[in-house]
């Protein structure tokens, strides 16, 4: 079980990772391309990049929404201070799932 958790968090922290890089890049090179150097050129997209940054979208829209609805620290709220360790619910689902399987097989295993 604690494997499924490692690995949940480690899954968790490569996205950041991967979004952190993303970002990183993207704003390079626009501040070289604003600072009249074009050297720095825009990074080419990908489709991972491009599903990473749509996600990374949904999640940030799906969270102002509900503080919208919410109307719960519209005003203190800092944006980008955010969690994003969040899942779809495929994803929520498939982790209870392993989890519900893992804990039976040492349920069973103890009876041994």
């Amino acid at each position: 079980m604690i494997e499924l958790m490692r690995s949940r968090k480690d899954r968790f922290a490569e996205r950041r990772r991967q979004d952190v890089k993303d970002q990183m890049e993207e704003v390079s090179a626009t501040v070289s391309i604003m600072a009249g150097n074009p050297v720095g050129m825009p990074p080419p997209t990908s489709l991972e990049r491009t599903r990473r940054t749509a996600e990374r979208e949904g999640r940030r829209t799906r969270r102002r929404r509900l503080r919208e609805k919410e109307m719960k620290d519209v005003k203190t709220h800092k944006e980008g201070l955010s969690s994003d360790d969040e899942e779809t619910d495929f994803e929520v689902k498939a982790y209870k799932t392993q989890i519900g399987k893992k804990r039976k097989q040492l349920l069973f295993s103890r009876n041994d």
